[in-house]
């Protein structure tokens, strides 16, 4: 992504703070005065010295913080023990995002050089450059360890052996890639921004399998324990969730302004933050059915939960009863049994709503003597024609 044409569109100054934008333009940092009720001694800050325009952060196994500074063209190494500067390490130009490998080195995308640096985190040195396509901006590391770098300007992926450090392919892709996610099974996924497309790699033998089409400009990627991965779409307001197993669309869910970031969770809920329209979008793989479809009081509900994770998910059957664990099979897949009293009920599965509505038994009972106990409960399930002796 060149960082003078195609940076997202910010929103408007909040709580003093402007966002960044790119070199220079008038969206630098711009952090006037924090809001003092913001801040507490529960939460003391430290304020640590970096470079200009610092945007791009991560943390290497050995603690140490990596922050690309884009204007003044280093990183800033912070010690998470101390809070100190450990180094300044110069780099390429316009540094933009930082990953690190499986064996500690620390690889940075310089967008206005074409080329990443490969720095050591023992030693904090640069170990190489590597040239790349033009105009490098996102990279993420393979199960493999190979680097995944997406040229923005020259619409390739250049694929860098992390034990090398040489690249070992190139791989066209879309129109200005500007995302790079990797799925648990190794395929790579890259969002093409200008033209509205997904492309899928083998990182195994570093070809295409797929080109899947997304939203209007699909920008941030996640993907979910249960291996599907969520395209957001900046100018569509939507996600679209693409199979991790077969590379088609799944579905398009529709989302709020301007979707800016997508995360997920453990239990494959993924949540959406909406930059214009200031609120979160969650969405949920999982899908609920319920059996019998219209229960009658006292009659046992039967809940089949398919399309979450490889694990358990939280059962709350929404009156009043305990919450349950049900164990999901390899396919994200369970059951479990509540018996309800009459009314409307909303039963939640990782919180996420599924309504019941319990009607009265239409049975006509026909009773003399009962137990006040049992009349309470029977009146709750049943019609009742009581006659007194």
């Amino acid at each position: 992504m060149d960082p003078s044409v195609s940076w997202l569109a910010a929103p408007a100054v909040a709580r003093g703070v402007r966002p960044v934008g790119p070199e220079g333009g008038s969206e630098v940092p711009a952090v006037r005065e924090l809001v003092a009720s913001l801040l507490s001694a529960a939460f003391p800050t430290v304020t640590i010295p970096a470079g200009t325009s610092p945007l791009a952060v991560t943390v290497a196994p050995n603690g140490n913080v990596y922050v690309g500074n884009n204007n003044s063209n280093n990183v800033t190494v912070i010690s998470s023990t101390t809070n100190t500067v450990l180094a300044t390490v110069p780099v390429g130009s316009n540094p933009a995002m930082i990953v690190v490998a499986s064996n500690g080195n620390v690889y940075v995308t310089n967008q206005s050089s074409s080329n990443v640096t490969v720095i050591d985190s023992t030693s904090n040195t640069v170990l190489t450059t590597v040239a790349t396509g033009a105009g490098p901006f996102a990279l993420a590391v393979a199960p493999n360890g190979s680097v995944y770098v997406a040229n923005s300007t020259s619409n390739t992926v250049t694929l860098i052996d992390s034990a090398t450090k040489t690249v070992l392919a190139t791989v066209p892709v879309g129109a200005v890639p500007d995302a790079v996610a990797v799925a648990a099974n190794g395929n790579v996924y890259v969002a093409n921004r200008n033209d509205n497309t997904v492309t899928v790699i083998d990182s195994a033998t570093n070809t295409v399998l797929a080109t899947v089409p997304a939203g209007s400009v699909p920008r941030v990627f996640a993907v979910a324990s249960n291996g599907s991965v969520y395209v957001g779409n900046s100018n569509s307001n939507n996600v679209t969730v693409i199979s991790g197993a077969t590379n088609t669309v799944l579905a398009t869910v529709p989302a709020g302004a301007l979707p800016f970031s997508v995360a997920a969770a453990q239990n494959s809920n993924v949540y959406v933050t909406n930059a214009n329209s200031h609120d979160v979008t969650e969405v949920s793989p999982l899908t609920v059915t319920t059996s019998p479809t219209s229960p009658v009081c006292g009659q046992t509900v039967t809940f089949n939960i398919s399309g979450g994770p490889n694990g358990t998910a939280a059962v709350n059957f929404g009156d009043g009863s305990p919450t349950v664990t049900v164990a999901l099979g390899a396919t994200g897949s369970g059951q479990t049994t509540h018996t309800y009293t009459t009314g409307t009920f909303t039963e939640t599965v990782n919180g996420n709503p599924t309504p019941v509505t319990v009607t009265t038994n239409p049975t006509t009972l026909t009773l003399s003597v009962t137990p006040v106990g049992v009349l309470a409960y029977v009146q709750r399930c049943v019609r009742l024609n009581v006659q007194s002796k």
